[in-house]
């Protein structure tokens, strides 16, 4: 149309809106069960939202484990689906949507430092190796035991915190660590002395 010059004014104006791309899905366990009240969401950081529940999903499913997502933006590319007690799902946005949540795999183990278990708490993180980012924290129990289930496949790189007699002391496992749907992956760490980070030092 014809450009608009400063200060003219017209009665009409003609909006065209660009539509975007709607999805249909459905959300079930291995068993086939519907899941409802589980969070979708599409091309976000989910790990960070999920933190927030319904108010940062774009959807949740019905009591049919099903969800509609209306006016995707052309360049979204994946759905996230969360739900308490399952591993986060991904997948690639398609029309007509089938996603099954699992239990995910688990890494468990025992931490000891220099073959002694750590007098103070201790708590480990482990990061998807690929990004850094977490995807569990858990503390060590009384018998020196850690287990960080509900993990997506991939692989992982543990970080223990513990106290020591200088402070708080971090100690990043350099071989990282593959974890698969399923299955518990049990790895041991034994820190050595010396090899540890002092926060703040």
């Amino acid at each position: 149309g014809t450009a608009l010059t400063s200060g003219e004014v017209v009665e009409e104006l003609e909006y065209r809106l660009k539509k975007g791309k709607s999805i249909h899905g459905r959300v079930t366990n291995a068993k086939g069960d519907r899941i409802h009240n589980a969070f979708v969401y599409y091309d976000q950081d989910v790990f960070s939202a999920s933190r927030k529940r319904e108010k940062s999903a774009d959807v949740i499913t019905d009591a049919q484990g099903e969800f509609t997502l209306l006016s995707l933006p052309a360049q979204a590319e994946y759905i996230y689906v969360q739900k308490e007690g399952y591993v986060i799902a991904k997948q690639p946005i398609k029309d007509d949507m089938k996603i099954v949540l699992t239990q995910g795999g688990e890494i468990e183990g025992q931490i000891s430092v220099d073959g002694f278990k750590p007098m103070g708490k201790t708590y480990v993180n482990s990061y998807q190796t690929d990004n850094l980012s977490i995807r569990g924290f858990v503390e060590m129990d009384e018998d020196g035991f850690y287990k960080i289930p509900q993990l997506m496949d991939g692989a992982y790189t543990l970080q223990a915190m513990f106290e020591g007699t200088q402070g708080l002391s971090v100690y990043t496992l350099n071989n990282p660590i593959e974890v698969v749907d399923g299955m518990v992956t049990t790895f041991d760490l034994d820190i050595p002395l010396g090899t540890s980070v002092v926060e703040g030092k």
